[in-house]
């Protein structure tokens, strides 16, 4: 997965392609759901990213919890 900045490939000085950045849709604001295993019995498995890094994601659940998740366990 590509997340630089747009890439033009050439070949004679003419432009034959482009890499262009996936656009990351683990954003704040997104909803997303949580798998059970991820949160204490009882809380709710749906809610918003509300803080991300490289690596984890703050999900705001449904009923007013935050947890920290790996963002690979995020649907």
């Amino acid at each position: 997965r590509y997340t630089g900045t747009t890439i033009t490939l050439t070949r004679h000085g003419k432009p034959i392609a482009c890499l262009v950045p996936v656009e990351d849709t683990m954003t704040i604001g997104t909803r997303v759901t949580v798998p059970d295993y991820s949160v204490p019995e009882g809380r709710a498995l749906a809610g918003e990213i509300v803080e991300k890094n490289d690596e984890t994601v703050i999900v705001e659940l449904d009923d007013g919890h935050r947890q920290e998740l790996p963002t690979n366990e995020i649907a």
